[in-house]
């Protein structure tokens, strides 16, 4: 079924929602309906003055190894306010240790939350986490989740960050090991709660807290404990990636409806919840109205609040990133925006987040890469996904022979040409061959014997048909006997055809220490063989790029190139 089918099959779709006083779900409301609307100004203009609570995507921790922190906000009985962190973390991006038969991962966790004033809640603990076998410590679509609890948050806005560290792995380099520093993954965001529990009127919902393959309809209020994480049975499902789709074929989110501290609690019991579901594209949106039952009702007329869990079944989305909002309908109270993703395609279970980053700053430019670098991880898929679809050259087949070949070259770029990473290729050789391919014809020379070698390859860059001077006899004397020896006019060599804008590039460099490093001259006949439109595509006529080892230890840059000139 193709994508535009599944949004349109309707009778496809799941909606549940129950109250946590009940056995099984229970399905309020109607039929969910499709409409063809801006979304975030239809929702506002339904729901009027309702506020609301924001819950951000999942933070992303870098630095040795990534990961996943979701933050949820928890009220205790008491008053207090509690500040939930829930962790994902690739078994692939730890290090294991076998002993006695079991395979395990050490990691350090310290997550703090402080206050503008500079007040800070910390917690430190050390979390063990085991695997069955060797082949699961590898996998890079399994993942260790753990919770950590800031208890008793007196304030409520700020920031909030957390370190985790693998303990069995340390870091590279010698102060690392005197130090003994260990590999790392960290993030920091600000944050912010309700200054109060509820509201003055209307319906106040909870943070989400997303869910995986939870036994819903097991559960009794007794078991949930939904304001202590390292007690509560809903914590043992969390699903901090909110990835959905081919892991997990029906998303599931678990939140709180509180009464309102003033006003008619029997008329906000009454009060629907409306639910809408839209995409990034403006021309696609599930909507749902769901209305408690009378054990929920009787909940929050007594005082108390009620928990709800909300199920839809993920067939019915096509890839990408979507946004989640619910809020009382009607003109009081506060609701929730948040953001869930849904991927239909295996590779992407697996693959890093800086592999996605590298392929998406190497193919979009302008306007188009600020798009990629402001949408989220689905999103920047279903971006790349487009883009190759637009330039396979056979769509009956069912290998895109572009794409392939684009594989194929990031994998030379890691192995020849200094890696690639978030940024794309770490080196300036790898972005020429990413986006040109091999070189026509590539001189190289490690050790240059004298500065005049490198001087030969600037005039070469800028004229085509300079000849190739192997040795100092074809480079001939300098008539004058000075050290400063000119290429254009030898006794007893072959002189080189004079180029301003290489003199001029000359000029710039001799007396520096850069002119006698190694350094490589690509030349390509024409334009080389892009895959997609890029920085060259207008230009021909031969190429050419001149790399520098400025340091002298393997890192290059582009020191000179012909090609903006072919392209004036």
């Amino acid at each position: 079924m193709s994508n535009r089918d599944q949004r349109i099959d309707a009778d496809r779709r799941l909606l549940t929602a129950a109250v946590w006083h009940q056995r099984s779900p229970t399905c309020f409301g109607g039929a969910a309906a499709v409409w063809l609307l801006p979304l975030l100004l239809l929702l506002q203009c339904l729901v009027g003055s309702v506020g609301w609570a924001a819950a951000p995507r999942p933070l992303e921790g870098g630095g040795n190894f990534r990961s996943l922190a979701d933050m949820v906000n928890r009220w205790r009985d008491d008053g207090t306010l509690d500040v939930i962190l829930m962790f994902a973390v690739a078994n692939g991006e730890l290090s294991y240790r076998g002993e006695h038969g079991v395979i395990s991962a050490e990691v350090g966790v310290t997550a703090a939350v402080t206050s503008s004033a500079g007040e800070q809640i910390t917690r430190t603990r050390t979390i063990v986490l085991q695997v069955a076998n060797a082949d699961e410590a590898k996998s890079s679509t399994l993942y260790q989740i753990f919770s950590v609890v800031l208890p008793n948050v007196p304030f409520r806005d700020g920031r909030v960050s957390y370190r985790l560290e693998d303990m069995n792995r340390g870091r590279s380099g010698l102060l690392n090991l005197i130090n003994e520093n260990r590999a790392h993954s960290e993030a920091a965001a600000d944050w912010s709660a309700p200054t109060t529990r509820r509201q003055e009127r209307g319906l106040t919902l909870g943070d989400p807290l997303f869910l995986s393959g939870a036994p819903i309809g097991q559960w009794r209020q007794g078991e949930l404990r939904p304001d202590d994480a390292e007690r509560s049975v809903l914590f043992d499902y969390v699903s901090p990636t909110r990835r959905y789709g081919l892991a997990r074929d029906h998303l599931q989110i678990y939140f709180e409806v509180q009464p309102p501290r003033q006003g008619s609690a029997y008329v906000a019991a009454d009060t629907p919840l409306m639910v809408q579901i839209s995409g990034r594209d403006p021309d696609f949106a599930l909507r749902d109205t769901l209305r408690l039952d009378d054990v929920a009702r009787l909940a929050l007329v007594s005082g108390n609040g009620a928990g709800v869990f909300y199920e839809l079944d993920i067939n019915v989305l096509p890839p990408g990133s979507f946004q989640l909002m619910v809020a009382p309908l009607a003109d009081v109270g506060r609701g929730f925006v948040t953001e869930f993703d849904v991927t239909w395609r295996m590779a992407v279970l697996g693959r890093h987040g800086d592999d996605l980053l590298g392929e998406g700053r190497t193919v979009f430019y302008g306007k188009r890469l600020k798009e990629f670098l402001a949408a989220s991880g689905s999103d920047r898929e279903v971006m790349l996904e487009r883009f190759w679809r637009k330039l396979d050259p056979d769509p009956e087949t069912p290998v895109n022979e572009v794409y392939l070949e684009f594989r194929r070259r990031v994998t030379y770029v890691r192995r020849h040409l200094g890696g690639f990473g978030r940024s794309g290729a770490n080196d300036p050789r790898g972005e020429i061959y990413l986006l040109l391919g091999p070189a026509d014809k590539i001189e190289i020379e490690s050790m240059p014997l004298n500065p005049m070698d490198q001087e030969d390859a600037r005039i070469k860059v800028f004229e085509l048909f300079a000849p190739d001077r192997v040795g100092q006899t074809a480079k001939g004397t300098d008539p004058a006997g000075t050290q400063e020896l000119s290429p254009y006019s030898r006794v007893g060599g072959i002189p080189m055809p004079y180029s301003p804008t290489a003199e001029k590039n000359i000029l710039v460099t001799r007396g520096q220490a850069s002119r006698y490093l190694g350094f490589e001259l690509w030349r390509y006949q024409n334009a080389g063989v892009e895959l997609f439109e890029n920085e060259y595509s207008r230009m021909s006529l031969g190429l050419s790029f001149l790399f520098v080892d400025k340091t002298g230890t393997g890192y290059f840059v582009l020191e000179s190139t012909n090609a903006f000139q072919l392209g004036q």
